[in-house]
């Protein structure tokens, strides 16, 4: 849980600007010196919420296990709602970008190293199919593909594909995918993290009689399952997702934060 204090959004601007061909109307977005634009097209709506500290709570994951509770820092948090494909059809789409101050971190012990890690990985720049990449509010990524370094004028990142699956195992859906941005200000004082629903059927969802209970016996081999998948995320085109990627990929490159 967050506690949340809503803003009105004066700061919120629609223009038309040719990014594309067809010049599609963009809304361009400034609060709080984060900027960002996205085509109209893409969310029906836009909310600017920002978060308060709160204390560090726990819960309990199992019978005597206690664990903290997935609070993150508090930030400033942009949602969009959109019309990609959901796993409840009923529910809309909401994808968000959160603005944070990398100070906030020291006071959650859950998270105090995210900033550090991600520093590492733009410093090294490992090959990041090798590595576990620090994503907000865990590290749950099963499957990750279509990695980037990204770097804007204030900002140095890296964005890629992933498929989330932090306790429940299942078989990988067509509407569970998420383009994921993680970057640091270049001064080093602001994290952002960004998640965008994606839906495809680049990779057929596998169920039938019994799936779960056959992915978690001995006999299913799961990494041969989940390296199929990745090579089949890696070849898709673009235009195999909803949204494209090329449209996120626009929303992330528009990125810009005061310093």
């Amino acid at each position: 849980m967050k506690a949340y204090r809503w803003l009105s959004l004066l700061a919120i601007f629609a223009l038309s600007l040719p990014l594309f061909a067809d010049e599609t109307t963009f809304n361009t977005v400034t609060f709080n010196g984060f900027h960002f634009t996205y085509p109209a097209h893409y969310a029906e709506n836009l909310s600017v919420r920002q978060s308060v500290p709160l204390e560090e709570l726990y819960i309990e994951y199992k019978p005597g296990d206690i664990i903290p509770a997935m609070i993150t820092p508090p930030s400033t948090e942009f949602t969009l709602t959109t019309s990609t494909p959901t796993i409840d059809p009923a529910v809309k789409s909401q994808e968000f970008i959160r603005v944070y101050r990398v100070a906030d971190f020291a006071d959650y012990p859950f998270h105090a190293d995210f900033p550090s890690r991600l520093q590492a990985l733009l410093d090294e720049q490992p090959d990041l199919t090798t590595v576990t990449l620090p994503v907000l509010p865990f590290d749950g990524i099963v499957v990750s593909t279509r990695h980037t370094y990204v770097e804007t004028e204030t900002l140095r990142g890296i964005r890629f594909v992933g498929y989330e699956m932090p306790i429940a195992v299942m078989s990988l859906s067509e509407r569970s995918y998420v383009y994921y941005f993680q970057a640091l200000s270049h001064d080093g004082q602001y994290y952002v993290e960004a998640k965008f629903h994606l839906y495809t059927e680049a990779v057929p969802e596998r169920g039938g009689d019994n799936f779960e209970e056959r992915f978690l016996s001995e006999d299913f081999d799961q990494d041969a399952y989940f390296a199929e998948a990745q090579t089949l995320l890696d070849n898709a085109q673009p235009s195999d997702f909803i949204p494209d990627l090329g449209l996120i990929e626009s929303i992330i490159d528009s990125m810009e934060i005061e310093q």
